[in-house]
């Protein structure tokens, strides 16, 4: 199949509306979406390291409230003490916490994450066109260089 030829105004349009890439708001707008990247992770990591503190910490009450060794976790059993009812009180709340950062990191951190990287990825492909277009600016700019050196030396 042959290629259909273009036009050299519609070549140079096409590299007139590239020319938007090279502004300063670009570059800032690329900026924000690396710094909201570095944003989303660092959240998302503190999540992480927020549930599997609960659910260690969760994980450590649980023999001594099943044990019973300083009294029951039931604020109304007759066994139960200020130290046993407080270690209740803890174990419940790292299970609540737990499940909220779950829910949390699937639900808000981790498409965050997805979001930026896609729109970081959606730039590096942006730019990679842009950079595209110049090597063939000069691609095509260096036979016609070649092509008059050529002529005006014979």
């Amino acid at each position: 199949m042959g290629e259909l030829p273009v036009p050299d105004d519609f070549r140079s349009q096409l590299l007139k509306q590239d020319q938007s890439v090279h502004s300063s708001r670009y570059q800032e707008h690329r900026m924000t979406v690396e710094s909201q990247l570095l944003q989303a992770e660092s959240r998302e990591k503190l999540a992480k390291r927020i549930v599997v503190g609960a659910l260690l910490t969760a994980a450590a009450v649980f023999p001594l409230l099943a044990s019973r060794a300083f009294g029951g976790a039931d604020p109304f059993d007759k066994d139960a003490t200020v130290f046993s009812i407080g270690l209740g009180a803890v174990y419940c709340i790292a299970w609540a916490v737990a499940f909220i950062g779950i829910a949390s990191y699937y639900s808000r951190f981790l498409p965050r994450v997805r979001r930026a990287r896609e729109e970081l990825r959606d730039e590096t492909i942006r730019d990679m066109r842009r950079e595209i277009g110049e090597l063939r600016q000069l691609i095509e700019a260096f036979p016609k260089s070649r092509d008059t050196n050529s002529s005006s030396s014979e």
